[in-house]
């Protein structure tokens, strides 16, 4: 027997969260950051489940000031790099 489609659904609450989001488009850089309202976001490279640099990916901040990142319509695991270095590259931690 196979399960209703209701079981198959994604999250309604998460649905409506991205629904009424604003959303940007963005392209990844060479390693994986995106530079959204003047902070960069880096993507996590989950054992090479990131998409390549220079692929799109939508930006998108929801009603709880969350910022999340989507690739080819899957969430990505982000870090906010808050700290620039005089030349522009990414500092770390």
């Amino acid at each position: 027997m196979e399960p209703p489609t209701w079981a198959k659904a994604p999250s309604l609450a998460a649905d409506l969260d991205r629904a009424f989001s604003p959303e940007e488009e963005r392209t990844l850089s060479e390693d994986w950051v995106v530079r959204y309202r003047n902070r960069l976001l880096q993507a996590e490279n989950n054992g090479g489940h990131c998409p390549s640099a220079g692929s799109k990916a939508t930006v998108c901040e929801y009603r709880d000031r969350s910022t999340h990142l989507f690739a080819r319509e899957k969430e990505l695991r982000c870090d906010h790099c808050d700290s620039l270095a005089q030349n522009g590259t990414v500092l770390t931690r």
